[in-house]
């Protein structure tokens, strides 16, 4: 089954400016952002690396509860650049922070869903994505909406955020609404139901 879209689940964001000013960061400069818990496997490892291979010119926000097992990758970055909020951030940050960036991070070393880069789409976000078969079964293939990179390739990652910063941001955002919506809960849900369906008929 597809996981589906965050469509009405998130509170409408804040204007970017609004948001990104709060946290300390330039609105009129390219932001990235890695969102939701932080664990080994998402690669914030690469994250970090990518960052600074990018010298200035984009500003990163990583925003989510360290998990027990995640080792201090970030304790030392120290730049006016970056903001990291270790912390577990509401629904209206997440809303905020996810529309606020220019792109939504996903270096991960290895995965079998995510939230993540369906509530990024979702909220009109593109997507820089290690190349793991879920998360091209989403982006099926690359565009406006996204990337996919070699996993663990910061130079890789840093190369695609700028060839979509390239991208103008409307366009970025109405590629990826439009992948969100062909993850219509409807669309993901019915085919299992119409299985199961099946299979309790022909239990009777």
């Amino acid at each position: 089954m597809h996981h589906g879209n965050f469509a009405g689940v998130y509170p409408q964001p804040r204007p970017r400016e609004m948001v990104l000013r709060e946290i300390g960061l330039d609105p009129n400069r390219p932001v990235v952002a890695c969102l939701g818990e932080q664990r080994p496997y998402k690669g914030l490892d690469v994250a970090r690396t990518a960052f600074e291979r990018l010298g200035g010119a984009v500003q990163l926000v990583v925003a989510g509860q360290p998990h027990a097992e995640m080792p201090p990758i970030l304790a030392d970055l120290r730049s006016t650049d970056a903001v990291v909020l270790n912390r577990r951030v509401s629904d209206q940050e997440f809303a905020d922070i996810a529309s606020a960036a220019d792109i939504v991070w996903l270096p991960y070393h290895h995965v079998t869903g995510s939230s993540v880069i369906l509530a990024s789409l979702t909220l009109g976000t593109a997507v820089v994505a290690s190349d793991l078969p879920f998360f091209r079964e989403v982006l099926e293939q690359e565009g406006p909406a996204g990337r996919l990179v070699p996993a663990g390739d910061a130079a890789a990652v840093a190369g695609a955020t700028m060839a979509l910063l390239q991208i103008p941001r409307d366009a970025r955002r109405a590629a990826a609404l439009a992948i969100a919506a062909r993850f219509d809960w409807t669309n993901t849900v019915t085919p299992v139901a119409d299985v199961i369906s099946r299979w309790l008929e022909a239990a009777q």
